[in-house]
């Protein structure tokens, strides 16, 4: 721990950033499968940065809660609501940005993606962790992931096209023009923002079990079971990001605990800290860098200098699939360097 902050978390939270820039932000038409997300149903790396960016936002939010205990719920409320807006509102203005560069009118702004669903998913489990125990939110998790599944598979949830009954309810209620429109099924439409919720949920209990000196078997026991059920519950509810079944909510936050249970294990446990210095820049600065890159990407791809980069990449390494790694490498490493000079000036910026 350092500066009152958990490292481990950290680190968790810089890897997720780096790697969701990583795969955002491929050179060319194609990459290596890992850094694709799945079609339909199936699972890639990429797929698990989202769930995990979730699950993290929530073990947050239970430390940030402890810190705060002696606050007046009015006081926390409002913290709570502010913050859900900002997010939301710059969720819009990346949106709009990218419409600027693609000629469109704000008529159809894309009033989901990213941050418009990390923004509801915060509000939810925070609201959520103000009025419940932790044993009720098992509850509530349980019923959502239940309900939704159910949903799933009665009211055409694996269909890949407009005829779901989830692309069916975000047209309702928001509008074709207003949804993300390279597929049918909007991939962080409403419907599906619920059981995102939940993995912002399992985040916030297993921050309310961790303390900052010793990591709790409950937590290492909670995240082999989340993995096993989530893998067997996939037989009958597949794998799939983009409708956010209970089987990926399951797997991706059970990987999530493992994961962070090993890096508490060597940063907080066994002191281990010499390598994190990188992660660290990325993950102390996470909302902030990941508009940076959004920006930045649809900047270069509006203006061409994208194109014009990646063919002087393509002029040294022949083979497509690796220039377009080394395209996503060397933008994720600009970004970091953005991150390394606002964690060495001390800028730590919060809303």
């Amino acid at each position: 721990m350092s500066g009152g902050r958990l490292l481990s978390l950290d680190v968790l939270r810089g890897a997720t950033v780096a790697a969701m820039i990583l795969v955002n932000n491929a050179g060319g038409s194609v990459s290596f499968a890992p850094l694709r997300h799945a079609a339909w149903n199936g699972l890639a790396l990429a797929d698990l940065v989202f769930p995990f960016f979730l699950f993290i936002a929530g073990v947050s939010l239970a430390l940030s809660l402890q810190k705060h205990a002696i606050w007046p719920r009015r006081k926390l409320l409002l913290k709570i609501m502010r913050r859900t807006l900002l997010i939301l509102l710059a969720g819009w203005l990346l949106n709009a940005f990218e419409l600027f560069f693609d000629g469109g009118g704000l008529r159809e702004i894309r009033l989901t993606g990213v941050l418009p669903r990390i923004a509801i998913c915060y509000f939810i489990a925070a609201i959520t962790s103000l009025y419940a125990r932790p044993r009720t939110i098992i509850f509530i998790i349980i019923l959502v992931l239940a309900v939704y599944g159910a949903m799933l598979v009665l009211l055409n949830g694996y269909c890949e096209s407009g005829e779901n009954f989830l692309s069916k309810t975000d047209r309702l209620i928001l509008g074709a023009n207003h949804l993300y429109r390279k597929s049918p099924v909007d991939p962080e439409g409403l419907i599906s923002t619920l059981p995102a919720a939940t993995n912002t949920l399992i985040g916030y209990c297993c921050g309310k079990y961790l303390k900052f000196n010793c990591l709790t078997r409950k937590i290492i026991l909670s995240g082999l079971g989340l993995t096993f059920f989530g893998l067997l519950l996939s037989l009958l509810l597949p794998l799939n990001k983009r409708v956010w079944s209970p089987s990926f909510v399951l797997l991706g936050c059970g990987l999530a605990m493992l994961l962070f249970a090993l890096l508490h294990f060597i940063i907080e446990t066994k002191n281990r800290t010499a390598w994190t210095g990188i992660f660290r820049y990325y993950g102390t600065n996470p909302l902030a860098l990941y508009l940076l890159a959004e920006m930045l990407a649809v900047a270069l791809s509006g203006s061409g200098a994208k194109t014009a980069i990646f063919s002087a990449i393509r002029s040294l390494i022949p083979n497509e699939y690796f220039a377009s790694l080394a395209y996503a490498i060397l933008f994720t490493l600009v970004i970091g360097a953005a991150g390394f000079a606002l964690f060495k000036n001390k800028i730590f910026i919060k809303i």
